[in-house]
């Protein structure tokens, strides 16, 4: 059984991705509706929008990121089990363990890389190539956070290869 700092955590992590992925939901239902809105000015009324395109590229970036560790936690993003059963049977109780693994490390590297990049753009007040003038922070705000829950669903993930859930 799991240690009660490691169920804490993860009903911590699993929590927020609850709300990201509402967040992230909403994001898409909103980009829905700006769309629609859009099609509909252009061409029945000849009133095509100046910003919705900037609202649904940012609404994009934003669910993206907000979507990733909810993703993980489901178990939506892509598995490659095709050479499982090519693996000898000595070594298939460790397929969890590596992939958990990589996917912590591939997690901690994008971190990294994604900070120093939300950094810049904090730090200098870039504003964003659109039609709206929005600082350029807006914009990379949502990378470094939705990134950094992708981590910790990836301990998690990690944590329960080592401890896995009780049967139910």
């Amino acid at each position: 059984m799991a240690p009660a700092w490691f169920r804490a955590f993860e009903r911590c992590v699993a929590a927020v991705n609850r709300w990201f992925l509402t967040a992230a939901a909403l994001l898409v239902l909103l980009m829905v509706a700006l769309i629609l809105f859009d099609v509909i000015s252009r061409s029945f009324f000849n009133a095509p929008t100046l910003w919705a395109f900037d609202i649904v590229r940012f609404a994009l970036l934003y669910a993206t990121f907000l979507g990733l560790a909810p993703a993980l936690q489901s178990g939506s993003h892509v598995v490659v089990d095709m050479f499982d059963p090519l693996l000898p049977k000595s070594i298939r109780p460790a397929v969890p363990f590596v992939a958990s693994g990589l996917t912590l490390v591939f997690g901690l590297t994008l971190l990294w890389h994604i900070t120093r990049l939300a950094h810049e753009a904090f730090a200098d007040g870039r504003i964003a190539q659109a039609t709206i003038a929005v600082p350029e922070m807006w914009v990379w705000l949502p990378a470094p956070i939705g990134t950094a829950l992708f981590v910790a669903a990836a301990a998690v993930q990690l944590g329960r290869a080592f401890w896995p859930a009780p049967a139910e």
